[in-house]
């Protein structure tokens, strides 16, 4: 698996017409005041600000999902200090995962997914690139945590850090290979049920508790996504960073399965989007329909592909 800086798709980067921007600039504008009135007066929502133009630089992103729909609601500000099942394994998968090969530039978040729940007994885990749905035993933490990281005791001569990760995409080898350390084992992936998971998937930060301008817009942005993508896969995520910038928006797109490479690896584009509200959003997506990707919006992407 290649984690690249260019594009999987030939996108177009534009700004919006300045007639439609004066127009959709005016209806956000309404929408904050009123927005703001809810919100405390540390977290009220600014669009003037600029967004930054970086993304975090990670491998994987894992994404536990919650048992029962709704349960976003009760994340608490850092999600590593959860004590309720299965929200308190988080913290230990966490710290797992810094001693394996490829650990420390996987991203953990916490996901409620509608129609995508773990159990009360069991815990599932979508990862992307994967594109798989991982159901996995308490007791096998340890395992699937070797299982993400590629191994434990990394031998490559450059292990990704945390730094590295704060860095951004655009900072580190655009051609980064991971999966072939002495020390992987991908044989470990046969302990645990999985399921395939082709699909486009939104994520929209909502982690009221750490920030309340995603907290607020992330219901909003669902249902606005729900009336104009109904077979879109939407759910909301626990924090992915630039709370001010709200509301904050991945979306990944599944580009197919690589069937050239022995463990079919896929084509993944993940791109990362801030300042989206229920008055942007569609045009947001129309444009992305027709592979254009609107610089007014666009923090930046990570990009999976399978070939080897």
């Amino acid at each position: 698996m290649f984690v690249r800086q260019v594009l999987n798709r030939q996108y177009q980067f534009k700004t919006l017409d300045i007639a439609l921007k004066n127009q959709i600039t005016e209806q956000c504008q309404c929408f904050v005041s009123e927005l703001n009135h809810r919100l405390p007066k540390e977290s009220q929502l600014d669009l003037s600000l600029q967004i930054p133009k970086k993304v975090p630089y990670y491998h994987k992103h894992v994404l536990m999902l919650t048992p029962k729909a709704g349960d976003w609601k009760k994340w608490p500000s850092k999600i590593e200090l959860a004590i309720s099942f299965p929200f308190n394994l988080v913290g230990p998968l966490k710290s797992s995962l810094k001693n394996t090969n490829t650990g420390s530039s996987i991203l953990v978040n916490e996901l409620d997914l509608p129609g995508f729940h773990s159990s009360e007994k069991e815990i599932k885990f979508l990862v992307i690139p994967d594109m798989k749905i991982y159901t996995v035993d308490p007791s096998q933490l340890p395992q699937f945590s070797t299982f993400l990281g590629e191994g434990n005791l990394a031998s490559s001569s450059h292990k990704l850090s945390f730094a590295d990760y704060l860095q951004g995409s655009d900072k580190v080898n655009p051609e980064s290979q991971e999966g072939e350390n002495p020390g992987s084992d991908i044989n470990l992936a046969s302990q645990f049920k999985t399921q395939d998971f082709h699909h486009d998937l939104i994520l929209v930060c909502g982690h009221y508790n750490r920030d309340a301008r995603c907290g607020e817009l992330a219901p909003l942005l669902i249902d606005k996504l729900n009336s104009i993508r109904p077979t879109l896969k939407t759910g909301i995520v626990s924090h992915v960073g630039g709370h001010k910038f709200a509301g904050n928006i991945i979306y990944y797109q599944f580009n197919g399965v690589n069937n050239k490479n022995k463990n079919n690896t896929c084509d993944v584009e993940g791109l990362w989007f801030s300042k989206v509200l229920p008055q942007n959003l569609e045009t947001v997506l129309e444009n992305l329909d027709q592979n254009i990707i609107l610089q007014d919006f666009y923090r930046g992407h990570i990009s999976y592909t399978g070939y080897k």
